[in-house]
Formats: structure tokens, C-alpha cells, sequence
């Protein structure tokens, strides 16, 4: 798997739709702040950068399309997600004083790991759910590590990036983390059929 052609994609594919790219970043980060649309809204943007990385033209609606479509696996994967914060959150309240705590900051941040790449393979999946795509992104993920571990390099140089520069979230580092595991999936997904 070719890491720099994944990534260069990645870039020319926010570059080719720089203006919708900044508006959806913008309004992503809207949903964040108001927690109830978030996982809708990640759904619609993971599919939107979806359609960007097959060469699809995009409009302004083309995100509020994408989240209709997917607004029942998004609820599904939203509840589920937030039963897991719940839990971690009550692991780290539990072993807050004791020292396995960042065993749980370790599961948290491999759980988002596995969170980006299911959303990546939710538009690949013929009949998606959200059972098959956590088995699939398992799959991928122990399958190609590289893959992997240049996303996690990415995933803490854009939050470092976030944190020195804080106007960078607003231009998109998150959404660069986006069109990369998109990419990434993509690449696995095509290198699967060749295999079969």
C-alpha cells in the first residue's frame, strides 16, 4: 500500500472542493458543539468525502443528501458510541487514582481508531450495518498496519497542529483525517477485489 499516494489523494481531493470542504468542516464542528447532530452529520461527511475521492461533483446539498440517507445507521452508531463514552468514562472514574487509567485512554483512542475506519466502510458495504462494519474495520486494521499507523501519525499531527495553531481545525485538519481513512479504505477495498 503506497502511503504518499494515499495521502497526496487525500490533499487533492480537499483541494478540488476547497469552498464545499471549509463550509462542511465549518458545520461539523457546529455539530460538535450542539452533540446532538454529531453523529449525523460525521455519517454526511464521511459519505460526502466518499463521493469527492470516486470524482463525483458535489454541491452544497450533497452533505444533507448523504446524512438522509444514512440518518438510521448514524442514530445506531451515535448511541452505540455514546454507551461506550459512558463506560469509559465510568472506567476512568473508577481507576482514576489507581495506575491502569491510561489503559483506558488507550482503549478510548484505539476505539476512535476503529470509529474512522468503520465510518470510511459504511459507503462500501452493500448492506450496511453497523455489525459488519466494526468486523470489517477489525479486518483492515489488523490486516494493514501501516495503513494504520499513518493514520494514527496523522491523527496526532493534526491534533497537535489544532492545538499549536488553533484556527487550523477551522480550515480542516479534521477533514484531512477524513479524506485520508477515506482513501485508505478505498485503497484496501480495491486491493481486497484484486485479491478475490
Amino acid at each position: 500500500m503506497m502511503i504518499d499516494k494515499i495521502l497526496k489523494n487525500s490533499f487533492l481531493d480537499i483541494w478540488d472542493e476547497f469552498f464545499y470542504v471549509l463550509i462542511f468542516n465549518l458545520f461539523w464542528l457546529g455539530s460538535v458543539v450542539l452533540i446532538l447532530p454529531f453523529p449525523f452529520v460525521t455519517f454526511g461527511l464521511f459519505a460526502t468525502f466518499n463521493d469527492i475521492g470516486q470524482g463525483k461533483s458535489i454541491k452544497f446539498g450533497t452533505l444533507f443528501k448523504n446524512i438522509a440517507q444514512l440518518q438510521s445507521q448514524a442514530a445506531i452508531w451515535g448511541a452505540t458510541n455514546l454507551l461506550v463514552f459512558m463506560v469509559a468514562l465510568l472506567g476512568l472514574y473508577i481507576f482514576g487514582m489507581a495506575s491502569p487509567w491510561w489503559i483506558i485512554i488507550g482503549l478510548i483512542f484505539h476505539w476512535t481508531i476503529l470509529q474512522l475506519i468503520v465510518l470510511a466502510l459504511y459507503s462500501h458495504l452493500k448492506e450496511p450495518d453497523l455489525k459488519t462494519a466494526l468486523h470489517d474495520a477489525m479486518v483492515v486494521a489488523g490486516s494493514y498496519p501501516l495503513g494504520i499507523f499513518a493514520l494514527i501519525i496523522l491523527i496526532v499531527i493534526m491534533g497537535a497542529t489544532s492545538l499549536i495553531v488553533p484556527g487550523a481545525i477551522f480550515i480542516g485538519s479534521f477533514t484531512l483525517i477524513i479524506a485520508f481513512t477515506n482513501r485508505l479504505v478505498e485503497a484496501v477495498v480495491a486491493q481486497s477485489k484484486k485479491v478475490l
